[in-house]
């Protein structure tokens, strides 16, 4: 089922941008649609995670070195 839904999801980078497009196709053009939004919204949110934690690694290492500068 997944390995299907896989195949139908198509996802090209615009030229040597961030910018993706992301297609599906399915027999629905509104399941495509909702298909292609949730992937959307699962990629943005797992990188909005890990850069949050990246940032918050990083603020408590530059914090720790200030003390120690002090």
């Amino acid at each position: 089922m997944i390995a299907n839904l896989v195949k139908t999801i198509g996802i090209k980078r615009q030229g040597l941008t961030r910018v993706v497009t992301v297609s599906v196709e399915t027999s629905s053009p509104v399941k495509s649609a909702k298909i292609a939004d949730a992937w959307v919204e699962q990629y943005t949110s797992s990188q909005v995670t890990s850069k949050s934690s990246e940032l918050t690694d990083a603020n408590g290492q530059l914090a720790q070195r200030l003390e120690e500068l002090r």
